[in-house]
């Protein structure tokens, strides 16, 4: 763990040597206090438990923004503090940094890296809807890509990135991910106005101490600016995955009396099992931004990591944001996804992987300036697993308070 510091020092290093800290640099203190009330704090299916929750999140954020250089680094500390169940109390961690330089008028790089610290992730199911262990989790994040403008309408990209993560529970697994890719968009505008086409390609590779899985992928799509407010994108494309996982099976014992068995009980013995197919991947995306309302919706399939589970799964999440401008000062905001998670043991993990989350919530926000903000949340929270045939759900309705104060801006 000690190389994640070290990773974030790199990138200060970085900034710091950009050419001059000048055009827009500041230091914006921040500090966020949130107020809610949580139906099931450990989102179990039985023996539900709900408490009251304080969570205090002081932070620092040094952005750096010049004609060729882009930067931000950030470090925030999320104080939980539980009235009921004060042994769930604790601090989570986050250190971030990003970059981009402009190396060429046609050649950009970046970076990113992040180290989470989650002594408590049970209030968070995150992005993917996956519902993680509830065990101390530690999840580290890098990455660096470039772009280069080939031509007026072609560009080419290649990225790579990392991810560990790493839990104090013994039976929730290690597991680490690495993914390349590269890619091209040209704009097809003089042949279907306002329309750019992409390829993709890429290779993904997923371990943990009992499975692993490589894949091999490639899409095509394109992007298109319908009007001023609407845009489509869509990609798909074919994926080729290998995976090898160890699988334990109950064998019965048995005890021999005069040539009759008789069971006495049973040992685990661990199988390794190789698997390979062909399946689809792909994402879509419905786009309107108007002076009062935006919103998005989406579509993602995809193959990656379930953290905490040991292995590998297919998810599939469908996503619906919105936000209307009500005045200037207020705004109303609404989000939904479903997510579909799932694995079998002969498949990308060691144990049986399945499950389907909801998550609803509205909110209203009122921005008292630029630097200042209060909102109004509520959200529903469903998962089911239909391996056990059992389900949880949750309700967290919640009032935030966020304040900062740009510094040498």
């Amino acid at each position: 763990m000690l190389y994640v510091p070290v990773l974030l020092s790199i990138l200060l290093l970085l900034s710091c040597a950009a050419p001059g800290w000048g055009d827009d640099f500041s230091i914006v203190p921040s500090i966020t206090v949130k107020e809610e009330y949580n139906t099931n704090i450990l989102l179990a299916a039985s023996d539900m438990k709900d408490d009251f929750i304080t969570t205090i999140s002081p932070g620092l954020e040094i952005v750096d923004h010049t004609g060729r250089f882009d930067g931000d680094l950030l470090v925030r500390f999320d104080r939980l503090e539980y009235a009921e169940n004060q042994g769930l109390s604790a601090t989570n961690k986050t250190y971030s940094g990003r970059l981009r330089y402009l190396v060429t008028p046609l050649l950009g790089i970046s970076a990113e890296a992040s180290y989470v610290r989650l002594p408590n992730p049970a209030l968070v199911t995150g992005s993917t809807g996956i519902v993680t262990t509830k065990s101390p989790w530690d999840r580290i994040t890098s990455s660096l890509s470039a772009d280069y403008r080939l031509t007026e309408k072609a560009a080419a990209q290649l990225s790579y990135s990392y991810a560990r993560d790493h839990f104090e529970n013994a039976t929730s697994s290690n597991d680490t991910s690495h993914n390349l890719n590269a890619g091209l968009e040209y704009d097809l505008s003089e042949y279907f106005p306002s329309v750019k086409g992409r390829l993709n390609a890429g290779y993904g590779h997923y371990f943990s101490s009992t499975s692993r899985t490589d894949n091999i992928a490639g899409t095509v799509g394109f992007s298109r600016q319908i009007d001023e407010l609407w845009s489509v994108s869509a990609d798909i494309g074919p994926i080729y995955v290998r995976s090898t996982v160890l699988v334990g099976q109950l064998v019965p014992d048995f005890l021999d009396i005069d040539g009759l068995e008789i069971p006495v009980g049973y040992h685990v013995v661990t199988e390794q099992r190789t698997n390979s197919g062909w399946g689809w991947w792909g994402k879509a995306s419905l786009n309107y931004g108007g002076e009062y309302v935006n919103g998005a919706l989406a579509y993602t399939r995809s193959l990656s990591t379930s953290t905490g589970y040991n292995g590998a799964a297919e998810s599939n999440a469908v996503t619906l944001s919105a936000q209307y401008r009500l005045a200037s000062e207020l705004s109303a905001l609404f989000s939904s996804s479903y997510y579909t998670l799932k694995s079998d043991p002969s498949r990308f993990s060691s144990q049986v992987i399945n499950q389907k989350t909801l998550v609803v919530s509205p909110s209203l926000r009122y921005e008292f300036s630029k630097d200042m903000a209060m909102e109004l949340s509520y959200e529903y929270t469903k998962v089911d697993y239909p391996a056990s045939n059992t389900s949880a759900n949750r309700q967290v309705i919640s009032l935030r308070l966020l304040f900062q104060s740009p510094l040498f801006h």
